[in-house]
Protein backbone atom coordinates (compact mmCIF):
# COMPACT_ATOMS: atom_id res chain seq x y z
CA UNK A 1 0.00 0.00 0.00
CA UNK A 2 2.89 2.44 0.53
CA UNK A 3 4.62 1.54 -2.74
CA UNK A 4 1.05 2.27 -4.31
CA UNK A 5 1.22 5.75 -2.65
CA UNK A 6 4.45 6.51 -3.68
CA UNK A 7 4.11 5.58 -7.05
CA UNK A 8 0.82 8.41 -7.28
CA UNK A 9 2.28 11.67 -8.84
CA UNK A 10 0.51 13.24 -6.50
CA UNK A 11 2.75 12.11 -4.06
CA UNK A 12 5.54 13.29 -5.91
CA UNK A 13 3.97 16.67 -6.20
CA UNK A 14 2.94 16.81 -2.38
CA UNK A 15 6.46 15.62 -1.45
CA UNK A 16 7.91 18.63 -3.57
CA UNK A 17 5.69 21.61 -1.95
CA UNK A 18 6.49 19.79 1.09
CA UNK A 19 10.51 20.50 0.82
CA UNK A 20 9.67 23.80 -1.38
CA UNK A 21 7.68 24.64 2.35
CA UNK A 22 10.61 23.55 4.37
CA UNK A 23 12.97 25.68 2.70
CA UNK A 24 10.63 28.52 2.97
CA UNK A 25 10.72 28.33 6.92
CA UNK A 26 14.25 27.06 6.69
CA UNK A 27 15.43 30.86 5.06
CA UNK A 28 12.82 32.40 7.13
CA UNK A 29 14.32 31.31 10.73
CA UNK A 30 17.65 32.51 9.18
CA UNK A 31 16.46 35.77 7.90
CA UNK A 32 14.57 36.19 11.28
CA UNK A 33 17.19 35.56 13.41
CA UNK A 34 19.66 37.74 11.40
CA UNK A 35 17.21 40.59 11.91
CA UNK A 36 17.16 40.03 15.45
CA UNK A 37 21.13 39.95 16.02
CA UNK A 38 21.03 43.18 14.18
CA UNK A 39 18.55 44.68 16.26
CA UNK A 40 20.40 43.69 19.16
CA UNK A 41 23.49 45.12 18.04
CA UNK A 42 21.60 48.20 17.06
CA UNK A 43 20.48 49.07 20.73
CA UNK A 44 23.73 48.35 21.76
CA UNK A 45 24.66 50.76 19.69
CA UNK A 46 22.34 53.56 20.35
CA UNK A 47 22.77 52.65 24.21
CA UNK A 48 26.38 53.25 23.71
CA UNK A 49 25.98 56.46 21.98
CA UNK A 50 23.30 58.16 24.53
CA UNK A 51 26.16 57.29 27.11
CA UNK A 52 28.85 59.32 25.19
CA UNK A 53 26.27 62.34 24.74
CA UNK A 54 25.26 62.32 28.55
CA UNK A 55 28.91 62.16 29.30
CA UNK A 56 29.60 65.01 26.50
CA UNK A 57 26.61 66.64 28.22
CA UNK A 58 28.38 66.24 31.60
CA UNK A 59 31.67 67.56 30.31
CA UNK A 60 30.45 70.84 28.99
CA UNK A 61 27.61 71.39 31.94
CA UNK A 62 31.12 72.60 33.76
CA UNK A 63 31.93 76.01 33.80
CA UNK A 64 34.99 76.87 31.48
CA UNK A 65 37.77 78.78 31.85
CA UNK A 66 38.42 81.62 30.21
CA UNK A 67 41.11 80.64 26.85
CA UNK A 68 43.17 83.98 27.73
CA UNK A 69 44.11 83.20 31.73
CA UNK A 70 43.78 80.83 34.10
CA UNK A 71 40.77 82.57 36.22
CA UNK A 72 37.05 81.24 36.19
CA UNK A 73 34.57 82.56 34.71
CA UNK A 74 32.68 83.82 38.10
CA UNK A 75 36.42 86.04 38.87
CA UNK A 76 36.05 87.63 35.96
CA UNK A 77 32.24 88.71 36.17
CA UNK A 78 33.08 90.01 39.75
CA UNK A 79 35.96 91.64 38.76
CA UNK A 80 33.94 93.48 35.68
CA UNK A 81 31.22 94.55 38.00
CA UNK A 82 34.14 95.89 40.13
CA UNK A 83 35.41 97.77 37.68
CA UNK A 84 32.18 99.20 36.68
CA UNK A 85 31.54 100.40 40.78
CA UNK A 86 27.91 98.12 40.17
CA UNK A 87 28.75 95.99 43.35
CA UNK A 88 26.04 97.61 45.27
CA UNK A 89 23.09 97.27 42.35
CA UNK A 90 24.03 92.85 42.65
CA UNK A 91 20.81 91.55 44.49
CA UNK A 92 22.10 87.98 43.85
CA UNK A 93 25.03 85.95 42.20
CA UNK A 94 25.86 82.47 42.43
CA UNK A 95 27.68 79.51 40.02
CA UNK A 96 25.70 76.71 39.14
CA UNK A 97 26.81 73.86 36.51
CA UNK A 98 24.47 75.38 33.77
CA UNK A 99 26.64 79.16 34.39
CA UNK A 100 26.45 82.08 36.56
CA UNK A 101 23.55 84.34 37.86
CA UNK A 102 23.74 87.60 38.62
CA UNK A 103 20.29 89.74 39.69
CA UNK A 104 21.52 93.31 39.39
CA UNK A 105 18.95 96.75 40.07
CA UNK A 106 18.36 99.92 39.15
CA UNK A 107 21.04 99.98 35.99
CA UNK A 108 20.82 102.94 33.92
CA UNK A 109 21.08 102.00 29.85
CA UNK A 110 24.36 103.53 29.66
CA UNK A 111 25.84 100.77 32.18
CA UNK A 112 23.62 98.20 30.98
CA UNK A 113 25.65 98.83 27.77
CA UNK A 114 28.58 98.89 29.52
CA UNK A 115 28.55 95.93 31.46
CA UNK A 116 27.59 93.92 28.10
CA UNK A 117 30.65 95.48 26.24
CA UNK A 118 32.82 94.56 29.50
CA UNK A 119 31.62 90.84 29.69
CA UNK A 120 31.72 90.34 25.71
CA UNK A 121 35.77 91.36 26.00
CA UNK A 122 36.37 89.10 29.23
CA UNK A 123 35.22 86.19 26.98
CA UNK A 124 31.65 85.78 28.72
CA UNK A 125 28.72 85.66 27.05
CA UNK A 126 24.82 86.46 28.34
CA UNK A 127 23.17 83.31 27.64
CA UNK A 128 19.50 84.37 29.03
CA UNK A 129 18.74 87.41 30.56
CA UNK A 130 15.15 88.56 31.89
CA UNK A 131 15.10 92.03 31.47
CA UNK A 132 13.01 94.66 33.19
CA UNK A 133 12.51 98.39 32.53
CA UNK A 134 11.28 100.53 36.12
CA UNK A 135 10.36 103.72 36.34
CA UNK A 136 11.45 105.54 39.13
CA UNK A 137 10.27 109.05 40.20
CA UNK A 138 13.64 110.12 41.46
CA UNK A 139 15.97 108.81 38.74
CA UNK A 140 14.07 108.10 35.78
CA UNK A 141 13.82 105.20 33.57
CA UNK A 142 16.12 102.18 35.10
CA UNK A 143 16.63 98.26 34.02
CA UNK A 144 16.49 95.22 36.78
CA UNK A 145 17.99 92.18 35.05
CA UNK A 146 18.69 88.48 35.72
CA UNK A 147 21.25 86.79 33.67
CA UNK A 148 22.80 83.45 32.90
CA UNK A 149 26.48 84.30 31.92
CA UNK A 150 28.90 81.61 30.93
CA UNK A 151 32.00 81.75 29.02
CA UNK A 152 32.49 82.14 25.01
CA UNK A 153 32.60 78.26 23.82
CA UNK A 154 34.31 79.00 20.70
CA UNK A 155 37.25 80.63 22.42
CA UNK A 156 36.59 83.86 21.39
CA UNK A 157 36.70 87.59 22.50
Amino acid sequence: MIEEIRGLSETKRLIRLGLLALLVWTAGAALFLEAAAVLNGSRERIADAGRILDAANTFYSYPSRNPEGDKEPLSLLTDTINELSLKDRVGLMNSGSSGMTVQMTELNGAEFVSLLKRLAEKGLQVKTADIRAITSAQKGRLINVSMLIGANGNGSR
